[in-house]
């Protein structure tokens, strides 16, 4: 009878390997979103070659502050909020997929939280003030307002304005 034998432990690059194909065959992601997770990770490797981290005894603390240099580092450009999310994402399904395979027995990033994303609001149309006009001033305005700006065809514009004149607007 044979005794199994301790598997050898993994490199970084070995469990992004694996975690990548997981993702890319099982999980039939789009390969962008594959190449994304790629450089996430190595970005994340990179960070625990620095501080002489396992990947596998990694604790919440160390993934805060992994992503907190990324939003407030002094020395490199921020990161937007919606890449911090997807990093965030990365480093959840990363640890998700070692847990599930037995590597780990808590997910370090299961805590991790979203950053907000700022809305964006189209600017405010802003008019300039103008000087009192003439009833028929306005109304050409207006048409002309809805020719440009509505994309009213001018044949359209021209009835309405043949409509007022026959009301004795002008």
């Amino acid at each position: 009878m044979s005794a199994r034998l301790p598997r050898a432990p993994e490199t970084f690059e070995q469990l992004v390997l694996a975690f990548l194909t997981d993702l890319e065959r099982e999980r039939g992601l789009a390969r962008n979103t594959v190449n994304a997770y790629r450089g996430d990770l190595v970005q994340f490797g990179a960070f625990l070659a620095d501080r002489r981290r396992d990947a596998l005894a990694v604790k919440h603390a160390e993934l805060a502050a992994f992503l907190e240099e990324l939003a407030n580092s002094p020395s490199t450009t921020p990161v937007a909020a919606a890449t911090l999310q997807r990093k965030i994402a990365c480093l959840r399904s990363f640890y998700r997929h070692l847990h599930r395979r037995g590597m780990i027995e808590h997910n370090p990033a299961s805590e991790l939280s979203n950053p907000r994303l700022a809305k964006h609001r189209p600017p405010a149309r802003t008019r300039r003030p103008r000087a009192p006009q003439t009833f028929e001033q306005l109304v050409l305005e207006f048409l002309t307002d809805l020719e440009q700006e509505r994309g009213l065809a001018r044949n359209t514009i021209d009835a309405y304005r043949s409509d007022l004149v026959q009301f004795g607007a002008f």
